[in-house]
């Protein structure tokens, strides 16, 4: 518990040293977002301070686990995506979990699609320079 504190204590250090719009976090966040308990308030906490909303209720398969382990016979859903508040309406209402027998790991992907809308910045080439 207080490594998971200090984890997301540690994120929340970072966001706030840098300026941003929006933020899409993704990855594993080793929480199943329908138990409760502990670990829920101190999420519902880091969400409602970064003004974040998790994406977990737009997945579409009717099988909602992004994690399995055989051999441990255990399986669930700890890999989301949190979104900005304000990106919460660019979401695709269909995240899916990808289950392709080539995926070695015991965690599946989560695609997410974003519909933004603005300019596109291309980081990759650099102004010409004149003399």
């Amino acid at each position: 518990m207080d490594v998971y504190c200090d984890t997301l204590a540690d994120i929340s250090a970072v966001l706030s040293s840098c300026t941003y719009q929006s933020v899409v976090f993704g990855g594993d966040m080793n929480y199943d977002f329908s138990a409760d308990g502990a670990v829920s308030i101190l999420l519902s906490n880091f969400m409602s301070s970064l003004k974040l909303a998790p994406t977990y209720s737009y997945l579409c398969s009717s099988r909602h686990e992004s994690y399995r382990h055989a051999s441990l016979q255990a399986s669930s859903i700890i890999d989301h995506f949190l979104v900005s508040n304000s990106l919460l309406d660019a979401v695709h209402r269909e995240l899916e979990i990808v289950d392709d027998g080539c995926n070695l790991s015991d965690h599946m992907p989560v695609v997410m699609f974003l519909s933004l809308q603005g300019p596109v910045r291309d980081n990759n080439t650099n102004p010409s320079k004149t003399s």
